[in-house]
């Protein structure tokens, strides 16, 4: 999956100006990296707590950078739920 220009250059500009905490900068990378994955999945990847991967997460959601459009199933916990990605 191609990561579309403008959101490229969103997620730069933002990054830019300070807005982006660190953590919100490395879910993102690794969502970009690895796209259509939970956020218990990208906790355990990062080892970091999954409240805290869902909050950064609902912040680059609210921001546009990332959707969570795509719905699957979570192979850790078998639950259907929103699967990220890059906009």
């Amino acid at each position: 999956m191609s990561v579309r220009p403008t959101s490229i250059r969103a997620y730069n500009e933002i990054k830019a100006d300070g807005t982006l905490s660190f953590q919100e900068q490395l879910i993102f990378s690794y969502i970009e990296r690895n796209p259509k994955k939970t956020r218990k999945q990208i906790a355990r990847a990062l080892e970091i707590d999954v409240s805290s991967v869902a909050a950064r997460a609902n912040k680059l959601l609210e921001k546009r950078l990332i959707t969570d459009a795509t719905k699957g199933k979570c192979p850790l916990s078998g639950k259907t739920v929103g699967l990220l990605e890059v906009m």
